[in-house]
């Protein structure tokens, strides 16, 4: 059955839940090494569950409506390798345990495309050509909106938001400056750097497990700082954009400009939080060996460090879930992989 990619990702988030109730059970019973084989399961399904959706997906959808708009062949540079990439990384066993080719090849392709520009340009590019499609598709667009229960006035005005926000450049292009200086301090070997974590001799659950913390918070105190400095600006740009297209008396801005502040809140925070996971993941994984074939020794810190793991596991699982219910929507038929 060709099921579609909600469905896959919804798998993987289940099986990484009774992956981390079976380790709790394991541990329970003095099953340590079993535990922590389940613990890299978990991990490297959450890992997989939150790419898929939150990243993969998504760029799936600009590749497959660059070919059908035209755009792709004024990007081939781009757009190639994109698209084989894309299309080989989101079926999760493509991934692989440790992540080698999407972290070491994948993932500093894609920031080079982005620091250069091009890469920006090409998602606008897309976006661009894909709003005569919305603008053709006006009547069914609103006709759907009235089905769901809107009256025509409110329909009318809705589509004219969308218009309004896809006239817009894509939100990647926001922030030339910070892009740049970003751009300046990368290193193209991020992914090798977290692999090192497995050559590490020494204990490392504990310290990654508070690596989450430290991180979730630090997240929280930065968001909070910015949103305070740019609540005016973003209050301006919203009440601008629901006088444009007449939402002004049906929309209150302030209730409006709280759930875009709630909206973003949980996104920017959650899509930093959730590659804590990574090190996490990379901690664990270093003990493969042992806990499939019993090769090699765990040092009993790592043991003790269990509860404590699955209870970060747990929360970078509910995490997931959340940041993908923001990213996804209504799926189009994917492959029919689940592991």
């Amino acid at each position: 059955m060709n099921e579609g990619y909600a469905d896959i990702i919804d798998k993987l988030l289940k099986h990484a839940e009774e992956d981390l109730k079976a380790a709790k059970v394991l541990y329970d019973n003095e099953l340590m090494l079993q535990s922590l084989y389940h613990l890299e399961q978990a991990s490297e399904k959450i890992l997989k569950a939150y790419l898929i959706g939150v990243l993969l997906y998504p760029m799936k959808l600009i590749v497959d409506n660059a070919e059908s708009l035209g755009t792709a062949g004024k990007f081939r540079d781009i757009h190639g390798w994109l698209k084989s990439s894309i299309y080989n990384y989101i079926v999760p066993k493509n991934l692989g345990h440790a992540f080698s080719g999407f972290m070491k090849e994948f993932l500093p392709r894609l920031y080079k495309g982005y620091c250069s520009g091009r890469l920006i340009d090409y998602v606008n590019a897309t976006l661009r050509a894909w709003l005569p499609r919305v603008r053709m598709s006006k009547e069914r667009i609103i006709a759907k909106l009235v089905e769901q229960g809107a009256t025509k006035e409110v329909a009318e005005k809705v589509y004219n938001l969308i218009i309004n926000v896809l006239s817009q450049p894509a939100p990647i292009a926001i922030g030339e400056d910070i892009r740049r200086k970003s751009c300046e301090k990368a290193r193209s070997d991020f992914g090798a750097s977290l692999e090192k974590l497995g050559d590490e001799e020494k204990p490392c659950l504990q310290a990654a497990a508070l690596l989450v913390e430290y991180v979730e918070e630090l997240a929280e105190k930065a968001y909070t700082q910015v949103i305070t400095e740019y609540r005016g600006l973003l209050g301006q740009k919203i009440g601008k954009v629901l006088e444009a297209v007449g939402l002004s008396d049906i929309l209150p801005r302030d209730l409006l400009e709280e759930t875009i502040e709630d909206l973003l809140r949980k996104f920017v925070i959650g899509n930093i939080v959730i590659y804590t996971t990574l090190p996490l993941h990379f901690c664990i994984l270093k003990y493969y060996n042992a806990t499939r074939y019993g090769e090699g020794t765990v040092p009993k810190e790592e043991f003790e460090a269990i509860p404590n793991t699955i209870k970060t596991l747990n929360r970078l699982h509910e995490l997931t879930r959340t940041l993908i219910l923001l990213s996804l929507q209504d799926q189009p038929a994917g492959p029919d992989e689940s592991r």
